[in-house]
């Protein structure tokens, strides 16, 4: 299978849990205006400019508690990981436990508190796992200091 086609059929895999995460995360993005706002501002909900990351795996990892980023992959280049450190990282990641066609359990990571964690030395980058494609993950506890759940 080719790289192109292998990033294919993941990506169509993961696009079809994007409305039910849209779903979940409208519940906890969306912020219900004050009187003020509505009365004066004709405004019922508020939305901040958040980026939002998605990632899902499947429910039989559930019983880990924890969520991966790849660290390394077959195709080279910027990684999860390295994107998830940067300045321009997502606000947000939401990571969902799926059943088939259906999000379970559903987290979402604050990723600037989580870098904060990783910086200070409440978590660290070692629980990796290597696979034999040259891919490899690394997976981080969650953590009630940057993480949420939703589902």
């Amino acid at each position: 299978m080719t790289i192109q086609a292998k990033y294919e059929r993941q990506r169509e895999w993961s696009d079809q849990f994007i409305k039910p995460a849209k779903r979940v995360l409208g519940e906890r993005l969306f912020q219900i205006a004050d009187d003020e706002l509505d009365m004066h501002q004709a405004t019922d909900l508020i939305i901040e400019k958040y980026r939002v990351s998605l990632r899902f795996r499947d429910i039989k990892y559930f019983k880990f508690q924890d969520f991966t980023i790849r660290i390394s992959h077959d195709r080279g280049g910027v990684t999860e990981y390295e994107k998830m450190l940067s300045t321009h990282a997502p606000h947000y990641l939401f990571y969902g436990y799926v059943d088939k066609t259906e999000i379970i359990h559903g987290y979402l990571v604050d990723v600037n508190e989580w870098r904060s964690a990783l910086k200070l030395g409440l978590i660290d980058d070692k629980n990796r796992t290597y696979q034999n494609d040259r891919t490899a993950f690394v997976a981080f506890p969650f953590n009630p200091i940057y993480t949420e759940k939703l589902v």
